[in-house]
């Protein structure tokens, strides 16, 4: 008869429990897809570059950029200073003002004061750029969706300007849009956020146009657009782009499928030198993966070990 250490069942429960707890301390939010914060920045002058700066920015969330240009024909890139790297998903130009938008996203791999820089292919005027980080939202692949439309004579009706339509896939997806008025009139514009969307940055006329930014999370998923509502008619460039929450409030994408896109999915391939997806490191231990689940768990078991400590009793083998 062999009689192990009393102490051998709880540490190896108490084992699991932090194992467990090291797969799931990466992710950076349980609740819904969030904002945290944003800023902006209009150039005056010619430049090739422009900064634009975040205070604090945290691992394991996500950034996301609209920027603007004064030349529709030259390509704009995005960077930091922390080596987040960026991805491109759309740029459009407004031949008819010599203006061009592009949205850019990446992961927050690292934490901290955070410097973003939109990198001009050539020295152009009539710059901005605003950014929003974003908690909650998956970090490998595409956005769920995006669109991008150039309007030369938006109107004053509610909603008018537009991003144009996307579809999103999955539930609690949050959406960031953005727009820049580079048409006349822009400096005596009103500008309201579209309906069930929370103005986020709106400066007001600098360098002669206007460049605003508004987001809400999307219950459910289906057909959505960036919209905003001006007070006389102008030129506007509007995008708009749906972020994949972290864990879709009903654990399942809205069509009845897996919340993790198919390698298929042409729109969920991953960027080229994006990190590992912290949505799939809670299951590497075999715990529950359930938004409010998870929590429940760690609380439960943190409790749970010392009354293992107290009660633990010899265990017989032979």
């Amino acid at each position: 008869m062999k009689v192990l250490g009393k102490a051998m069942v709880p540490r190896i429960e108490r084992s699991i429990f932090v194992a467990c707890l090291g797969w799931l301390l990466p992710i950076s939010s349980w609740g819904e897809a969030a904002f945290v914060q944003s800023n902006y920045v209009v150039g005056n002058g010619i430049g090739q570059s422009l900064p634009l700066s975040l205070t604090g920015v945290t691992a394991g969330n996500l950034l996301a950029v609209f920027a603007t240009t004064g030349s529709e024909k030259y390509a704009m890139t995005c960077s930091d200073n922390l080596g987040n790297p960026y991805t491109t998903i759309l740029t459009i130009a407004d031949d008819a003002h010599w203006q061009k938008a592009g949205m850019c996203f990446a992961p927050v791999a690292d934490g901290g004061d955070v410097t973003i820089t939109v990198n001009f292919e050539v020295a152009v005027n009539f710059r901005g750029a605003l950014v929003h980080e974003i908690s909650g939202v998956a970090l490998s692949g595409q956005p769920d969706a995006f669109a991008m439309k150039v309007q030369n004579d938006a109107g004053t009706t509610t909603d008018e300007v537009t991003s144009g339509s996307l579809t999103t896939k999955l539930n609690g997806d949050y959406v960031f849009s953005a727009t820049v008025l580079d048409g006349p009139q822009n400096c005596t514009q009103t500008v309201i956020e579209g309906t069930g969307f929370t103005r986020r940055r709106s400066p007001g006329c600098e360098n002669i146009f206007q460049l605003l930014s508004e987001d809400l999370v999307q219950s459910d998923a289906g057909s959505i657009s960036g919209t905003f509502t001006l007070s006389s008619a102008t030129s506007t460039i509007t995008g708009a782009a749906a972020f994949k929450p972290l864990v879709p409030p009903d654990g399942a994408a809205a069509d009845g499928g897996s919340a993790n896109p198919s390698a298929s999915d042409a729109s969920a391939m991953p960027p080229s030198g994006g990190p590992s997806n912290f949505e799939y490191r809670a299951t590497a231990c075999g715990c529950s993966h359930g938004r409010r689940g998870d929590m429940v768990l760690l609380v439960f078991l943190t409790l749970l070990s010392p009354r293992m400590k107290r009660e633990a009793r010899p265990v017989k083998t032979g």
